[in-house]
């Protein structure tokens, strides 16, 4: 599975930006965001699915503590 943990995101970020931001690596199949039910914000991380292992690859390599509004991107290949 070609699936991706992202940890440290901006808790205004929504599913959308998500994709648009991560589209550049390949086809973004699929975005999980959590949000907080009291606030409606993002829990500050997300699972996103790319089309290609070589997307996710690439994809980690590129972002994994990046720094985006402030602060340090976590990037990493989830195990199931």
């Amino acid at each position: 599975m070609n699936r991706i943990y992202i940890g440290n995101l901006d808790p205004t970020v929504t599913s959308g930006e998500i994709k648009k931001r991560f589209s550049a690596f390949g086809s973004v199949d699929d975005v999980q965001l959590t949000v907080k039910n009291d606030v409606g914000e993002a829990k500050a991380f997300c699972h996103l699915t790319l089309d290609s292992a070589s997307a996710v690859k690439q994809c980690i390599r590129t972002l994994h503590r990046t720094t985006v509004s402030y602060t340090h991107l976590r990037a990493h290949e989830t195990r199931h």
